[in-house]
């Protein structure tokens, strides 16, 4: 991707206030249809761990742990991907203050985003850990280097391209969660529930980015078209400069969790939420804006049925000194 199609404005005096005028007065309800709809859990609720367990917290616990020797190593691979990406929460929680500061009610949702958020790194951590998939310490290591990096896009302080990141990778992360629990039911049902509840938050956070977003493409169509735009072209997931990144995304992508197919429905989930199919008397600026936007998730399965086989080939080879055996795939 070529990161020059990005120039960073010297400041974004308009952009924060037409934020201000037309985005901000929406935060108190959406935060208010956030908690109606959100579904409070624990790691403990799912992974029992407590001094004084009742015999079905200590059942569950056994029959997570049996039902996880099962997994494949593709299977753990792909769920060491999935934690090492929740891992990058600090630097999260820093681009939205940088996008928005500090004013209350971006406070609020920052806050109550983040404690959301540190749900899930957690609650993988402790399977990967409790069930014993994988030498653990390489991928503390991992988690380590990655938080230790950090993670600071160019277009980090940019309040428009991170509503626009924020929609897209929301849904993205969701696919990958929800993805990864469809592909281990078979194995183990537990996990599924696991990652049943990350996906879950991940739908939540999603629906709340996309409706700022779409506030933007309705009062600023022309920055906000362009900002998505832009966004994609230069699209990638955190985490995308941890190590082992491209080969473990490489696993999901063969698996069908996440991958140029998946993104592509996660185009076409936003695009259809903002309702861009709709927009209508643009100038003609913005119209070549809305036709490349609507043609992207063509391009990107194009993209996946190119590439698939030679994927699944490539997969195949792979090793991973964090996984005892070969994928076995």
């Amino acid at each position: 991707m070529n990161k020059s199609i990005y120039t960073k404005p010297t400041d974004f005096k308009e952009q924060n206030s037409i934020i201000s005028e037309h985005v901000v007065p929406t935060l108190p309800g959406l935060i208010a249809s956030h908690h109606q709809g959100r579904f409070e859990w624990f790691p403990t609720d799912l992974l029992p761990a407590s001094a004084n367990m009742n015999a079905e917290q200590l059942e569950l616990v056994d029959e997570t742990k049996q039902q996880a020797k099962k997994l494949p190593n593709i299977a753990r691979c792909a769920l060491v991907l999935n934690l090492i990406t929740e891992e990058g929460l600090p630097s999260y929680h820093r681009l939205l203050h940088d996008a928005f500061g500090a004013d209350e009610a971006w406070a609020t949702w920052r806050n109550q985003w983040t404690a959301e958020e540190d749900r899930h790194g957690n609650i993988i951590r402790d399977y990967i850990r409790d069930c014993r998939l994988v030498d653990m310490k390489q991928v503390e290591q991992m988690q380590f280097e990655y938080v230790a990096n950090g993670w600071a896009p160019e277009w980090s302080g940019d309040p428009y391209m991170t509503i626009a990141y924020t929609s897209f990778q929301e849904r993205a992360t969701q696919y990958s969660h929800r993805n990864l629990g469809k592909f281990v039911r078979q194995y183990t049902p537990n996990l599924t529930r696991v990652l049943s509840c990350v996906a879950g938050d991940e739908s939540r956070h999603y629906k709340f980015y996309c409706s700022l977003l779409k506030t933007l493409v309705k009062v600023d169509t022309r920055r906000a078209l362009e900002s998505m735009f832009k966004i994609l072209q230069i699209f990638k997931m955190p985490g995308h400069e941890m190590p082992c990144f491209s080969n473990m995304s490489l696993v999901e992508h063969s698996l069908n969790i996440f991958g140029p197919q998946e993104f592509s429905a996660v185009i076409n989930d936003v695009l259809n939420f903002i309702g861009l199919e709709k927009l209508t008397q643009l100038d003609n600026y913005c119209e070549d804006l809305r036709q490349k936007l609507l043609a992207y998730p063509t391009r990107l399965m194009k993209l996946h049925n190119r590439l698939i086989d030679r994927v699944k080939d490539k997969v195949s080879k792979l090793e991973f000194s964090f996984l005892t055996d070969p994928l076995a795939v």
